[in-house]
């Protein structure tokens, strides 16, 4: 098989010339869509240059792989953060309803759910519960 059709080697191992040019040539077909300089890569391009810049688009490739891994453990913490997030606004507005209805609060009830909704809405939480300081449940601390 001649070695300009051979794939970049899948062991990595930069210490021939035609390995690095293979690396070179895959990456200006798959990465950068070019065909056209196939020739020159592997007929004029330097080995020992290809094989450098090889190494080099491999270290960023590795470290690309890190960054993307720790995205992604990031992602995930914030995804349970907010789920958490949902869960402790869900008992608080739970608990402020049961206090509201312990105190017989009707007077101050459509007060409540218009700060609750809007609430939700800033936050992008389906559910919340805020009152103003007339509210019984507000003066006893069981504000979210």
């Amino acid at each position: 098989m001649p070695t300009e059709n051979k794939p970049a080697e899948s062991g990595l191992n930069f210490n021939t010339p035609d390995a690095g040019r293979a690396y070179i040539a895959d990456l200006f077909k798959t990465v950068l869509k070019r065909h056209d300089y196939r020739q020159y890569i592997y007929e004029r391009l330097a080995g020992d240059f290809a094989c450098t810049l090889a190494e080099h688009f491999e270290a960023i490739k590795a470290r690309e792989a890190v960054l993307q891994a720790d995205l992604d453990a990031r992602d995930q913490r914030v995804d349970e953060l907010e789920q958490a997030l949902a869960a402790v606004t869900e008992k608080a507005h739970d608990l402020t309803v049961k206090i509201h209805a312990e105190f017989g609060n009707t007077e101050h009830d459509s007060e409540c759910k218009e700060d609750v909704a809007a609430l939700y809405a800033m936050a992008g939480i389906t559910q919340s519960h805020t009152c103003r300081s007339s509210c019984p449940a507000g003066r006893i601390g069981a504000k979210p």
